[in-house]
This record gives C-alpha cells, sequence and structure tokens, in this order.
C-alpha cells in the first residue's frame, strides 16, 4: 500500500509538469483611444491609439523542429495604424489564468520603417479594456457614439509588467525574432485577460506577434491521470 501511494504521489507530480511548450491563444487585439477630439469636435492631431489587432489575425499554428512559429500566412501588413506613443492591447480569452508565457516572439522584415524599438510600457489588465477610457460630457458630433472627448486613465487593479514585450523589428528579410526566452520554472504568469502596451516614439513595425509556453493542466484532469495510473499499477500487482 505503501508503494502504491508513492507512485500516486508520483503520477500527481507528473500531471502538474507541462508539456513541450506551444504557442498561447491570443484571441483578438485592438486599440485604445485616447483625446480624439478637441471640444469644438475638431480632430486632435495629439491623440494617440495603436491598432494591435493586425498583429494576431494571422496566427502561427505551431512551432517547428527549431522551436520557431510556424504554419501562419506572411501577410504584408504591420501593426498599426497609430502614432507612436499609443496604445493597444491583446486579449488572451477567457482562460487567461491557466497560461504561463516563456517565449515573446515578433515577425516583421529588415525593411521596416524605423529602429527595433520595445514597447516603451506593458500592462495588464484584468476586467475590462475600457476601464482604461475615461469619457467627458456628451458626444461631440451629434448623433456620434464614439467619437467622444476622452483621455486614458491607468485604473488601480493594473499590473505592470517589465518583463513580456515584443522587438518590433528583426534584422533580415521576413522572419521571426525571439524577443523573451525564459526557462518553465521562471515562466511568466499571465495577471490579466488584456496585455496592454503602449507604443514607441517613432512607431515601428510588425506583421504578427506570438506567445510560447504552455496552458496549466485542469486539476480534474491531473487526478484522472493518477487514479487511471493507480489502478494500472493495482491491476499489474495482482
Amino acid at each position: 500500500m505503501r508503494t502504491s501511494l508513492v507512485l500516486l504521489s508520483v503520477l500527481v507530480a507528473a500531471g502538474t509538469a507541462c508539456a513541450d511548450p506551444v504557442i498561447l491563444p491570443i484571441f483578438g487585439g485592438g486599440s485604445i483611444h485616447e483625446n480624439l477630439l478637441n471640444e469644438d469636435g475638431s480632430f486632435n492631431s495629439t491623440g494617440h491609439y495603436h491598432d494591435l489587432s493586425i498583429v494576431c489575425n494571422n496566427q502561427p499554428t505551431a512551432l517547428d523542429a527549431m522551436g520557431v512559429p510556424t504554419g501562419q500566412p506572411y501577410e504584408q501588413e504591420y501593426a498599426g495604424p497609430g502614432w507612436g506613443g499609443g496604445w493597444g492591447y491583446l486579449d488572451l480569452g477567457p482562460d487567461w489564468q491557466d497560461l504561463r508565457i516563456m517565449q515573446t516572439w515578433t515577425l516583421g522584415r529588415q525593411w521596416a520603417d524605423g529602429p527595433a524599438t520595445p514597447y516603451v510600457q506593458v500592462w495588464w489588465e484584468e476586467d475590462d479594456v475600457q476601464d482604461w477610457i475615461q469619457q467627458v460630457g456628451e458626444p461631440l458630433i451629434p448623433g456620434a457614439t464614439a467619437w467622444w472627448q476622452t483621455y486614458l486613465e491607468i485604473p488601480a487593479n493594473a499590473v505592470q509588467d517589465t518583463q513580456v514585450n515584443f522587438v518590433t523589428q528583426p534584422t533580415s528579410g521576413w522572419m521571426w525574432k525571439k524577443d523573451l526566452d525564459l526557462p518553465e520554472n521562471q515562466a511568466i504568469a499571465a495577471a490579466g485577460r488584456y496585455l496592454i502596451m503602449q507604443s514607441p516614439d517613432p512607431l515601428t513595425t510588425a506583421s504578427e506577434f506570438a506567445l510560447v509556453g504552455y496552458v496549466v493542466p485542469e486539476p480534474a484532469s491531473m487526478g484522472l491521470l493518477a487514479f487511471a495510473g493507480l489502478v494500472a499499477l493495482l491491476r499489474r500487482k495482482r
């Protein structure tokens, strides 16, 4: 019986270990708008936004033998439109709490405009990306639902991240560039559903971003694995 309990604990521990790194899901992205219009309704040229829907719409499907993302179409499109200093976000989906990030990757090309510059600020937001936008007054265009006088305010519950980042230009041709590489025991747990980033100024370009790591297994599945292993062990001992 003691042997069975020891082996059961080993099975449970094995169930908690992650498999090989995989492409983590990015459900979508977008921009965060700030000061889009002046009080008289005229366009505010200092308004900042950075559309990240483009860098997650052709996601890789796997890692090749060298551990490089692969399987996505190579679309010649870049993060934007937007301005340097603008804010955008990535949506990691409803199961974000199970994600552990080991690597970040940028797909781009050598001849894109601008130097290879990381994002200026990176934050996690758990609740709603719209919590970052504060609206002032009524819509500035009659009948409009989107064009408000707004300003950006970082919520108190947001968590800043100084490790997760993307460098938005590779050094040769069309290629993936690894921006972050951590061992499994140092993997970063997502601290919110939304990864919110402020672009550098001047704005640099990228075609696609990818997150690589592992998904924490469900406790139920780990228990079933351990139970199945114990049953097999007991049958073998008969």
